[in-house]
């Protein structure tokens, strides 16, 4: 089955300033995926209302007092915040040798993010925003294919899938490009009861010999979310991959995920 490969991995970053530390590591993911890395700055019209204020008040490490904030003051600060975004981001450019481009949106919800969102588009951000966009967002759009990046570095080097009967071939299709560079050890969790997961090995050892990779697969039979965290807190993760498809870890658990793999988790489209 041909499936459309991303062509463009969509960072969003907002204003919150452990958001800018990750734009390296969607750049390192946008080399790894060999796609074009655009970089969306997320500004929340609400918050910049409240800065206009009368009773807000800007707290200074060289003022005695705080301050009132003038729109001057707000219109440097996010000039300053655009500045620190295009410099960062000419040197992950550089640095992992991609294309790159940069802009911004006015958006609360997230809705206006996703309506402008192409099928061969990969979203990728923090679990911040992630949670910010679940309260608002219907469930469609949380599995749209994304990127859920950790506040951690990429540390880990095993590049771990977990896949079931009915979404194999799209989850390990995104696998590959992950593992042809810098030949990566493969983990694959099978999400099966024994008797399938007998016959999905066959298959998944079967899609990746061509690639040339003898993946390690593990069983997981129970179908516990406990289990399967605790099983990924052990290990050193690089990258997490399921499909939309999966019905063992639910749109909800996805930060829990997270937390436990400690590492990008990247969500596939498997329709």
């Amino acid at each position: 089955m041909n499936r459309q490969r991303p062509r463009t991995l969509l960072f969003a970053i907002d204003l919150s300033p452990p958001s800018l530390p990750l734009l390296d590591a969607a750049a390192e993911l946008a080399a790894m995926l060999e796609v074009e890395l655009a970089v969306w700055r997320i500004e929340e019209q609400r918050l910049l209302e409240v800065l206009k204020l009368p009773w807000c008040r800007r707290v200074l490490h060289h003022a005695a007092a705080p301050v009132e904030p003038c729109d001057s003051d707000l219109e440097r600060e996010l000039r300053l915040h655009r500045q620190r975004i295009e410099q960062e981001l000419s040197v992950s450019a550089e640095r992992w040798q991609i294309k790159c481009s940069f802009s911004h949106l006015r958006d609360e919800t997230g809705l206006a993010l996703f309506e402008q969102l192409h099928t061969d588009t990969l979203l990728c951000a923090g679990s911040s925003l992630w949670r910010q966009w679940e309260a608002s967002l219907p469930p469609q759009a949380i599995l749209h294919p994304s990127i859920w990046l950790p506040s951690s570095p990429l540390r880990g080097e095993e590049v771990v899938a977990i896949v079931t009967r009915h979404d194999a071939e799209a989850v390990l299709d995104a696998v590959k490009p992950l593992v042809r560079r810098g030949r990566r050890p493969v983990v694959i969790i099978l999400a099966e009861q024994p008797e399938q997961a007998r016959q999905l090995e066959q298959r998944v050892r079967a899609l990746l010999a061509a690639e040339g990779i003898d993946p390690r697969i593990e069983p997981w039979h129970s179908g516990d979310f406990d289990e399967l965290c605790q099983r990924l807190r052990s290990r050193a993760i690089r990258f997490l991959l399921l499909s939309n498809r999966n019905d063992k870890v639910p749109p909800q658990q996805m930060e829990r995920l997270l937390q436990a793999a400690a590492a990008p988790v990247m969500v596939v489209a498997a329709d």
